[in-house]
């Protein structure tokens, strides 16, 4: 049975979405903000997410989809709104992995367009990828796709992240030196001007590999990195 996370603050509406849905095979669990949804992604585990884009409360539609991305790469998001303005949906797509259906629908194009991303989604999970994920203790870490993966958790990651880190992965257990990452990541001959940017990457990198206590990314002064798992 699949899942909808269905984020929407009319009752009426709601209400018929959710006994269409329900009526189709699907299991739905249902909000009206998008705070509570946030919170119930990580017990609830949907395959696809329903929201609506003018939401009561402090998050509107798009800002609770870029929480949800930031947390699940590939979860895929269909915006059901009245709004159908360019600016809005150039918005909407630059979160990934979405689409939108504009108000009043009928449930027949509802299910046409979950089971169409449903589809595609797994399309794209199936389909081999050029590289294969790089393992740090429990995490999965894709240098192409720029995420980690923690369990059922996908954490995006910035390019220059990205690229530390895959440096870092290459030359596991050895102490790199602080210059060889700089040069690598910033082309750059002049080291100083970068050494506050690599701090701040490394210090989101440890917050982001918090999760298994075996990996360490060990600071050598005035030497370098040592990025170590405990076995």
């Amino acid at each position: 049975m699949k899942k909808v996370l269905l984020v929407e603050d009319d009752d009426n509406l709601s209400f018929m979405i959710t006994d269409g849905l329900e009526e189709d095979g699907f299991e739905v669990l249902s909000f009206q903000e998008g705070p509570g949804a946030l919170d119930a992604l990580s017990d609830f585990m949907p395959d696809i997410v329903l929201l609506d884009v003018n939401l009561k409360g402090n998050l509107n539609g798009f800002e609770t989809a870029e929480q949800i991305r930031f947390r699940y790469h590939s979860l895929p998001v269909l915006f059901i709104t009245s709004r159908n303005q360019l600016e809005d949906m150039k918005l909407g797509f630059s979160i990934g992995n979405m689409d939108y259906l504009k108000k009043p629908f009928g449930m027949g194009e509802l299910l046409l367009r979950i089971k169409e991303l449903l589809l595609k989604n797994q399309s794209e999970k199936n389909t081999p990828e050029e590289i294969d994920e790089i393992r740090i203790g429990k995490y999965r870490f894709s240098p192409d796709k720029y995420y980690l993966r923690f369990e059922e958790e996908e954490i995006p990651l910035p390019k220059t992240e990205c690229r530390v880190l895959k440096i870092l992965c290459q030359h596991k257990d050895h102490v790199l030196a602080k210059n060889e990452i700089i040069e690598q990541v910033w082309s750059v001959e002049d080291i100083k001007s970068k050494e506050a940017s690599l701090d701040n990457v490394l210090h989101s990198l440890r917050y982001k590999l918090s999760k298994d206590t075996t990996i360490t990314i060990i600071t050598i002064p005035r030497t370098g990195y040592q990025l170590m798992i405990k076995k």
